[in-house]
Parts: structure tokens; C-alpha cells; sequence
């Protein structure tokens, strides 16, 4: 693997849609806009590798503790997106989750978000389940 490779083992990568109503009265992308365009991404992530669904069962879920965002070109109606999203870092019970957002092909906007994995019921932070742990270690060192 290569180096940018390794840190975006567990990522999605899919195209992102700017509505007329995103935009301010400049034609610029609103920036609550990028929130809502994470939360599709981090969305995405869980879908493939661990579904909202499955930690409900047990009583859990992602919350999320910081969003940092930096803008680098502005977004518009003519934009043609590309969002990805991939787990940075996974400790016991503490995420870090990146985003790239590219703008035909360049890239306009990079973020991060940190957060827990959290059980409802005790109101705090939990360990991962063992099965999601392995998945991220299999991951991590290159393995299907």
C-alpha cells in the first residue's frame, strides 16, 4: 500500500449534489451545507463497515464531540462534487473521521470530526464491539 493509501483503508467515496437552495445570495455554498454533506459521508461509512441499525440493537450509537472544517475554494451551483470520508483513527471508544470534498477534481474543502461511540442508555462512551475493532485492525494492516 502506498502512504495515502494506508491511512483511508475503511473509506467511501461518492459523488455529492449542490441544490439551489445550499446557496446564499452569492451563489455560494452555505457552510451548515458541509455538516449535512459529512453526515451523508459518515453515514456512508457506517453503512459499509458497521449499520447505525446493528448498534441500536444494542443500545448505541456515533455521537460526535468536534467538527473542524477548512474551506479552500468556494462551492457552487456548478460545482461537481466528489465527497470521501475514511476512519483516521480508532482508539477504545474515541473516533477521528476525515473528509475531502473535490471540486472537479480539486480540492475545495478538507475536515475532520472526532466523537465517541456511545451508549444511550448510560449516557457515555462505551468500547467498540470486538467485531468492529477486528475489522478496523484487518484493515489497517492491508487485509480483505
Amino acid at each position: 500500500m502506498e502512504q495515502e493509501d494506508l491511512k483511508r483503508f475503511m473509506h467511501v467515496q461518492m459523488p455529492l449534489r449542490v441544490y439551489n437552495f445550499d446557496t446564499d445570495f452569492m451563489g455560494i455554498v452555505n457552510n451548515t451545507v458541509y455538516a449535512r454533506w459529512f453526515e451523508v459521508l459518515r453515514t456512508g461509512i457506517l453503512d459499509a463497515y458497521f449499520p447505525l441499525e446493528a448498534m441500536l440493537e444494542h443500545g448505541d450509537c456515533p455521537i460526535i464531540s468536534e467538527t473542524h472544517i477548512r474551506y479552500m475554494r468556494p462551492i457552487t451551483l456548478r460545482s461537481r462534487l466528489m465527497g470521501t470520508a475514511w476512519i483516521a483513527e480508532m482508539g477504545r471508544s474515541r473516533w477521528r473521521m476525515e473528509f475531502a470534498l473535490d471540486d472537479h477534481g480539486v480540492r475545495a474543502c478538507e475536515a475532520w470530526q472526532e466523537g465517541y461511540y456511545y451508549n444511550l442508555a448510560r449516557r457515555k462512551p462505551v468500547p467498540f464491539p470486538e467485531a468492529f475493532v477486528d475489522l478496523y485492525a484487518l484493515k489497517l494492516h492491508g487485509q480483505q
